[in-house]
């Protein structure tokens, strides 16, 4: 599955990136590539958490954070 990542630098000179098929997921890093290749990593964990629970892929929303989930990415 293929998932649109848009990437933009914040005022304090972090970049964040987000996926429009994840309403609130957001990775925050020191490049844009470190933030594509979060914000990669965590939609594989999501989606790998949804198919071992038998959700439905749009399932989680903002403050249902998988245990799965580590520090550095931010829903």
């Amino acid at each position: 599955m293929d998932q649109l990542i848009v990437t933009s630098r914040q005022p304090d000179g972090r970049w964040v990136a987000t996926v429009p098929q994840f309403p609130g997921l957001a990775a925050y890093g020191q490049s844009r590539r470190e933030v594509r290749v979060l914000a990669r990593k965590l939609c594989a964990i999501l989606l790998d958490e949804n198919m071992r629970h038998n959700d439905r892929i749009l399932a989680f929303y903002p403050g249902e954070i998988p245990h799965s989930v580590r520090p550095g990415f931010a829903i």
